[in-house]
């Protein structure tokens, strides 16, 4: 009886690498819920390295995608293009050439598709020049509005009792 082969794919973390954007693409996958739809950027690594990073959205009946305001790519569309378009992200294909040329720092990972081929998965993408405004953090998370705090109502003037001056 011989010893099984151990899937190691998915124990490395690579050290991080300055990679650009030079491609994007819509696609789906199967996953145990059935067919959902994903946004792919395709990065370059400076020695030539291909990673792949998964952006899940949703699919309107309208035929649109979809990502919402706090997702993954809303929060990398800011930090990255330094813009919050919040009602293109319910158009956000519209969106998506625009991370063409951005160059960021990429951690990846070693990964295998269903056909056993290898791949690098980014697992933390973050541009290399990040936008920060007044509006999200350096996360690229919103900030939330300031609440006004209700002011305190001035009371009436304290009546005067009987036999007080």
């Amino acid at each position: 009886m011989g010893n099984t082969a151990v899937d190691t794919t998915g124990w490395t973390i690579y050290e991080p690498a300055q990679c650009e954007c030079v491609s994007t693409k819509i696609a789906s996958i199967k996953s145990p819920g059935g067919q959902k739809p994903i946004f792919i950027l395709q990065l370059l690594t400076d020695d030539g390295q291909e990673v792949i990073k998964y952006l899940n959205v949703k699919k309107l009946a309208s035929g649109n995608y979809s990502a919402p305001k706090e997702s993954d790519f809303a929060k990398l569309y800011r930090l990255s293009i330094g813009d919050n378009p919040t009602k293109r992200f319910s158009k956000a294909q519209q969106l998506l050439s625009h991370f063409h040329g951005v160059k960021f720092i990429v951690s990846f990972e070693e990964h295998r598709t269903v056909n056993n081929a290898l791949y690098f998965k980014a697992i933390k993408l973050q541009p290399v020049l990040p936008i920060v405004k007044d509006g999200w953090t350096v996360t690229g998370q919103l900030k939330g509005k300031p609440r006004g705090h209700y002011k305190r109502q001035k009371h009436a003037r304290p009546r005067l009792l009987i036999g007080d001056k």
